[in-house]
């Protein structure tokens, strides 16, 4: 991600890159220093999760109208100070051009050994870079390869959840999952290589405002594709456990597949599955469950089906369902209260679709959709 801080005249002030720190000021110990007008205001920012968060707001700078020492920013929040105010757009990182060719030289001879040439970057975040290439083993098409961030050698937990990943996606063959075709060392890394999905990630279409002009059948689609991607997890077994805007692909055919796999477990992979900590509250906050979020041992396809929820939430009113200005009071919300109703926020939300959603998002699971082929009847059932 890219946090551009506009002024009210459309000029950007500051650019920040999410993948590593920043010093844009005389100050190294801020993150951000702005000095516009009459003053000046400094902040601290850090991701978490994907999403930034302001850490210390110095003097007399508000976020949208009132002090806060830390919040969760998005897209359209405004800084003010001194008179004057800022707009934050966020937008998808568009990766350095010096990627390709560090990662060419870096990995040259295990890319060679694999079969793999990279043409251009897709995604870079903090975790990894996900490449468009060619590979020489499927010779139509070109594939997308993930390669992590150093897992191999220094973060043996994320290595144990990548090998559990790579194994859960790679045996699941379904028109809505994103196929894995191989997994395994790159140097002192990790690499995937999956199908390539075109039309980029439900994230990129909301953040970069491109959904279809009928939302609604758009959203109606892509949830039955979810849903029947949830038929196939739950028959093998499986639990997705992170299903979020970034993991809703979309191929050249319109077709939405799910993918990353990475926090995806399998009940009956049981030399993997010892690498899931009991408690560990794992997956991306603002889509994640209320047991999920409450680190509950016992998370299954109910899981996934609030984290569908959520994300066509999300699809609806271009925000995710819940938010706070700390991940406490994120959890708390999560947990306790009730998403703001969707027709409050879009007017063009009919009252069918409403309710499949709030049904699909209960805090207790028992009153959600009783089976993965119930909740697909449901969205088919929709007369748009």
């Amino acid at each position: 991600m890219k946090l551009e801080v506009i002024d009210e005249k459309g000029e950007c002030l500051v650019v920040a890159d999410g993948s590593k720190p920043i010093s844009a000021g005389a100050s190294a110990a801020c993150d951000v220093k702005l000095n516009h007008g009459a003053g000046a205001f400094v902040s601290t920012l850090v991701r978490v999760e994907d999403a930034w968060h302001v850490l210390r707001l110095d003097g007399d700078v508000k976020l949208n109208g009132r002090a806060v020492a830390q919040s969760r920013i998005a897209s359209g929040d405004v800084w003010s100070a001194a008179g004057s105010s800022f707009r934050l757009v966020l937008r998808t990182h568009r990766a350095n051009p010096a990627t390709l060719r560090r990662f060419n030289e870096r990995y040259a001879k295990e890319l060679q050994t694999v079969g793999l040439s990279l043409d251009r970057v897709l995604h870079e975040g903090s975790n990894g870079v996900v490449f468009e290439a060619r590979w020489s083993k499927r010779l139509q098409g070109k594939v997308a390869v993930r390669i992590q961030a150093g897992t191999a050698s220094v973060d043996e937990k994320a290595a144990y959840r990548f090998c559990r990943g790579a194994m859960t996606g790679g045996k699941l063959r379904h028109p809505n999952l994103l196929r894995l075709f191989r997994a395994g060392r790159l140097g002192d890394s990790w690499h995937l290589i999956m199908e390539l999905a075109p039309g980029g990630s439900l994230r990129d279409l909301v953040e970069g405002k491109r959904l279809p002009a009928n939302r609604l059948a758009f959203v109606k689609r892509v949830g039955a594709h979810l849903s029947a991607a949830l038929v196939a997890i739950q028959s093998a077994g499986a639990v997705h456990r992170a299903i979020v805007p970034s993991a809703v692909l979309l191929g050249d055919d319109k077709r939405a597949k799910l993918g990353d796999f990475a926090l995806a477990r399998d009940d009956k992979l049981a030399t993997v599955q010892r690498f899931t900590i009991a408690g560990d509250a794992v997956g991306i906050q603002p889509f994640m469950s209320p047991e999920q979020a409450l680190g509950s041992p016992i998370i299954d396809w109910k899981s996934d089906q609030y984290a569908l929820g959520a994300v066509l939430y999300y699809a609806l009113v271009d925000k995710p369902p819940f938010s706070g200005s700390s991940l406490a009071e994120l959890v708390d919300r999560i947990c306790r209260k009730p998403p703001a109703r969707l027709a409050s926020l879009n007017s063009d939300v009919p009252s069918d679709l409403q309710s499949l959603v709030e049904r699909a998002m209960a805090k207790n699971p028992s009153d959600r959709f009783g089976s993965p082929e119930a909740l697909l009847d449901a969205f088919n059932r929709l007369p748009y």
